[in-house]
């Protein structure tokens, strides 16, 4: 699921208003469930990651709007994929970055936020070609 999401930010960093519309709907339709003897720091962060899910509808107009309703997702994504980390149950196929400096990349848009990615190079999701390789790989645990 983790990869499924790194490819929203893919599509987003691409400036791909379509691309980002495909990807996002597996995430919508398709979304596992974890064990039920899962860890319970593990299931909290997975149980919202699956309520933020719908966040993004696949039917937003502008890439504006898209990065906008991504944005809960990717950092749901971020710490579930820390507590899988931190469990040391994987989460080693996505890598963690940090854009410093997201205030005007959307509507709404903190002034710092993490995307997940399954490698380099860095792509930056919130600015796209405008700013593509703006931020940096950070540890698991680390916030922007």
């Amino acid at each position: 699921m983790l990869r499924k999401i790194a490819s929203v930010a893919l599509a987003l960093s691409a400036d791909d208003l379509k691309a980002y519309q495909k990807a996002i709907t597996p995430i919508q339709e398709d979304f596992p469930k974890l064990p039920e003897n899962a860890p319970a720091d593990l299931q909290k962060t997975w149980d919202s990651l699956e309520r933020l899910r719908t966040a993004a509808t696949g039917q937003e107009k502008s890439l504006l709007d898209a990065r906008a309703a991504y944005f809960p997702i990717s950092e749901a994504a971020v710490d579930f994929a820390v507590a899988l980390q931190s469990q040391a149950m994987g989460g080693g196929s996505v890598e963690i970055f940090a854009c410093p400096m997201t205030k005007n990349a959307f509507p709404g848009a903190p002034a710092k936020a993490r995307w997940l990615q399954t490698g380099d190079p860095l792509r930056n999701p919130w600015f796209g070609a405008e700013m593509i390789d703006c931020g940096s790989k950070i540890l698991p645990e680390a916030r922007p």
